[in-house]
Order: C-alpha cells, then sequence, then structure tokens
C-alpha cells in the first residue's frame, strides 16, 4: 500500500518588447498556479490519482492597457483503476476543465471521461487486450489562448471526440512487464 501527496507551483513571467507605429510597446505576461496530487496504490489491484491544477493567467500592455487581461485556467482529474485476480482490469478516468475570462463564447467547462476493460493473457500475463472508449460523453472541445506583444487571440478547434480503440500488447521478456509496471506508477505520478 502506498500513499503520495505531491504539491507543485508554478510562476512564469514573460516580458517583451514591439514597435507599434514607431512606439515602444512592452507586453508583460504573467502565469501564477498551484497544484496538487494525490496517489494511493491498494495492494497492487487498486490505484487511485486525484489531481487539480488552477492557473491565474495576466497579460498587461504598455500603449494598449485596453487590451490588458486576466483569466483562470483550472482542471481537476480523476483516475481509478482496478485489477482483478483474474486479470480483468477495470480503468476510468475523468477530465472536468474550466475556463474563464476569455471572449464570449470560450469560457466553456467541459468534462472527458475515457474507460476501458482489459484482460490480461498468456503465460506471466505478458500479453494484454484492452477495450478503451476515449471522450465517452463527447464533450471534448479544444480552446486555446494565445497572448503576444501585439494581440489575445481565443481559438476553438475542431478536435477528434468520442472513439473506441481495441489494442494488443504482448511484452517479449519479464524486463519489459517489469518497465511497463514503472511506466504505470510514472503515468499515475505525473498525470499521464
Amino acid at each position: 500500500n502506498s500513499l503520495v501527496l505531491s504539491l507543485n507551483t508554478n510562476l512564469a513571467w514573460n516580458k517583451n518588447k514591439s514597435f507599434i507605429n514607431n512606439a515602444e510597446n512592452t507586453s508583460s505576461t504573467y502565469i501564477v498556479g498551484q497544484g496538487a496530487r494525490i496517489v494511493w496504490n491498494y495492494k497492487e489491484k487498486l490505484d487511485f490519482n486525484l489531481a487539480g491544477n488552477i492557473n491565474y493567467n495576466m497579460a498587461e500592455y504598455s500603449l494598449q492597457p485596453q487590451n490588458n487581461v486576466n483569466y483562470f485556467t483550472n482542471s481537476v482529474i480523476a483516475d481509478v483503476t482496478y485489477t482483478f485476480p483474474n486479470g480483468l482490469i477495470l480503468g476510468t478516468e475523468v477530465d472536468y476543465f474550466v475556463n474563464s475570462g476569455l471572449a464570449d463564447g470560450f469560457n466553456q467547462n467541459y468534462t472527458i471521461w475515457n474507460a476501458s476493460i482489459a484482460k490480461q493473457v498468456f503465460k506471466d500475463k505478458r500479453g494484454e487486450i484492452k477495450l478503451r472508449v476515449y471522450d465517452g460523453l463527447k464533450q471534448n472541445v479544444g480552446i486555446s489562448r494565445t497572448v503576444s506583444e501585439t494581440y489575445i487571440q481565443d481559438v476553438s478547434n475542431v478536435v477528434l471526440q468520442r472513439y473506441f480503440m481495441l489494442s494488443f500488447t504482448y511484452n517479449i521478456n519479464r524486463l519489459a512487464a517489469q518497465r511497463q509496471e514503472q511506466q504505470r506508477m510514472d503515468r499515475m505520478m505525473n498525470g499521464r
């Protein structure tokens, strides 16, 4: 059994100079963020991962103060995986994103839900057959913000929504199986 709590703080500052109609424009962007993650593993059967991040973003312009903006980007992520004694593995992951302070129509909150069912096969469980659904709720949206020296751009992109994937994985040797377990633990600790 293991329980890990990790905290991370993010601070960023960027200053740029540009010229608009021969006048010097100074732009500054600031990001202040805080994140927390809890990872719990119970008897190598149940893996639980809960994480949250909040980022406060600011952009300031010396020549165009009307373009100064402040906005938040937030996310909450929860993953649960359970391995049954017969090699059946069930997994689910829910990611919730919150956008605020963006242009009209871009302040969308959305949830991405992924789920999987897998069966370990062959001697020493070296093979795995997995069926996975991505974005089961069909809510995925591609919203991004670009802040430059002279403009702020909010963009909504068309993104791939719900789809299914059937996969087969085979580990050639024991070291590969151990490496796969280490990668699984790394993904749990680092948020995929």
